[in-house]
């Protein structure tokens, strides 16, 4: 190999070791996971869905110490957007309750209500050696009973749901749940299914 050569393989070499260590001054693309929660009794309406956010910068209002989220901004992230990360739901699970309607001129039956939790897992002193395969995902749990799982893990969002949506329907709820299709390449295209639990 001539000297030229040489010197473009370690120069190949330095900037992959760069993108690749875990403090080194560049990094690889680094996604942060999210989920946005809507509770609005007015339209009887729970609803989750998740997002990732590329690269957000260190030193900046959410990573203000370069590393961990700055506690106001995530407060404010909760209260101002309803967004929420696995730590934080963790910490401090979401309720939803929507109350339920009684029967009423013109409408026959009562209208039920329901009871939504949202948990958190995150599991920073994982064991699997890999963050592809921690527990980073948002629990939903509806009247009691687990409905499903949103992962926010980056490298888990193309299983399980990426949105659930549960609504208020004259004699149950309706729960429309949506996941990436597995003919999506980049993950944009959805698969949804609805599925009404009559109240008896």
């Amino acid at each position: 190999m001539s000297r030229t050569g040489a010197l473009r393989l370690g120069s190949v070499l330095l900037t992959a070791s760069l993108l690749l260590a875990p403090n080194g001054d560049a990094r690889a693309d680094d996604a942060a996971g999210f989920v946005q929660l809507i509770c609005a009794p007015e339209v009887g309406l729970f609803s989750v869905r998740r997002f990732q956010i590329p690269n957000i910068p260190d030193l900046g209002p959410y990573l203000a110490d370069g590393w961990k989220p700055d506690e106001t901004v995530v407060r404010t992230l909760q209260q101002k957007y309803g967004i929420y990360d696995s730590r934080a739901l963790k910490q401090n699970p979401f309720e939803c309750r929507i109350p339920s309607l009684p029967a009423a001129s013109g409408r026959r039956a009562e209208v039920p209500g329901f009871h939504v939790k949202v948990t958190g897992q995150y599991d920073a002193n994982s064991s699997t050696g890999s963050y592809r395969t921690m527990a980073d995902h948002a629990d939903i749990f509806l009247n009691g009973q687990h409905l499903g799982l949103v992962p926010l893990n980056p490298y888990g969002f193309t299983v399980e749901n990426s949105s659930i949506d549960i609504s208020q329907q004259e004699r149950g709820l309706n729960i429309r749940k949506c996941a990436v299709s597995v003919e999506s390449v980049d993950g944009s295209q959805l698969s949804c299914t609805d599925k009404f639990f009559e109240d008896k």
